[in-house]
């Protein structure tokens, strides 16, 4: 709805931002000396969850990449959130909000002959898809934020 539709640049100028990879989470790269001025700004902005990137919660498996910008923006579920020269709402769906939130749940099933059977797990987080993938394809996966432990549960 329009009420859950969040335009950064009703809040911070563009141009004091190197780069920015809007959506769910928007990833803020801001010019030198401006992250926190930005930081303080988006902490008022109704229905958003700023951190800057040695504060994101460890959940979202996103601190440590050196590709992750200075500040980590998650809107709440069903805001929608962009970075747009307009300032019209988007009533659109999109994805990537907080996978530990009970509306996100989703269902995997494996089968097959290299998955065990009967395998329940609580929680899967979507980064260990990759590890399951290389595994089937008998590939030496790269360094990731999978957990072995988790995808070693799946196989026989």
């Amino acid at each position: 709805t329009p009420d859950r539709y969040v335009n950064l640049n009703d809040y911070l100028p563009r141009d004091s931002f190197d780069y920015i990879f809007d959506g769910v989470p928007t990833l803020l790269y801001p010019k030198d000396g401006y992250t926190e001025k930005a930081y303080a700004i988006l902490k008022e902005v109704p229905h958003i969850k700023v951190w800057k990137k040695n504060e994101i919660p460890e959940k979202y498996i996103y601190g440590s990449n050196p590709r992750i910008g200075d500040l980590f923006v998650m809107p709440d579920i069903g805001t929608y959130l962009d970075f747009r020269p307009e300032s019209r709402p988007r009533l659109a769906a999109t994805h990537g909000y907080d996978n530990f939130a009970p509306e996100m749940e989703a269902i995997f099933y494996a089968a097959g002959p290299s998955f065990r059977q009967h395998v329940e797990l609580p929680v899967m987080a979507n980064v260990n898809l990759y590890q399951i993938i290389a595994r089937l394809l008998d590939i030496k996966p790269a360094p990731n934020d999978g957990d072995s432990l988790v995808v070693n549960a799946l196989f026989r």
